[in-house]
């Protein structure tokens, strides 16, 4: 007794699923491995068997997603840190830091696009560039308190050669 194939509404589910999560060269692998070996076709798959699988990539997906964001939360933490937004008190606030945030990143961020256009693939590259930023940050406002510490004490500092 053979068992139905997918239904038009699960390919339509599945193959969404697997072009948002950048997955359609993996598609022959899923299937063989949610056929238990039988076809590397997604279009060979029993109803149950797309059902498991669109289940399993709707867990990632979600996964994905609130990892996501969270990675774009630490770059509002990293923006707020380095003194370029404030504390959000209302729905415009939040507005106004996306806003401060987007031009940033379209004219400095290593995509030159908006927060939100980043991918999860491409995220922790642009993590690394806020905590490169702030280290930057860190050291200039380092630097700066001890120029003027030595300042107030009328000590020189003779500049460098290169």
């Amino acid at each position: 007794m053979s068992e139905r194939r997918r239904t038009s509404e699960q390919n339509r589910k599945l193959h969404l699923l697997l072009q948002d999560l950048g997955l359609m060269d993996e598609k022959p692998s899923l299937a063989l491995e949610f056929s238990r070996g039988r076809t590397e076709r997604t279009s060979q798959l029993s109803q149950q068997e797309c059902r498991l699988l669109i289940d399993h990539l709707d867990q990632f997906a979600s996964k994905t997603v609130r990892s996501a964001e969270i990675m774009r939360r630490k770059v509002f933490v990293y923006c707020y840190a380095l003194g370029w937004i404030s504390p959000a008190r209302s729905p415009q606030d939040h507005a106004f830091n996306r806003t401060v945030i987007d031009n940033f990143l379209l004219k400095r961020g290593y995509r030159k696009k908006r927060l939100h256009e980043y991918t999860y693939e491409e995220l922790p590259k642009l993590l690394n560039q806020f905590e490169q930023i702030s280290k930057h940050n860190e050291a200039s406002q380092h630097n700066k308190k001890v120029a003027s510490m030595l300042q107030e004490l009328n000590i020189s500092v003779a500049a460098k050669v290169a």
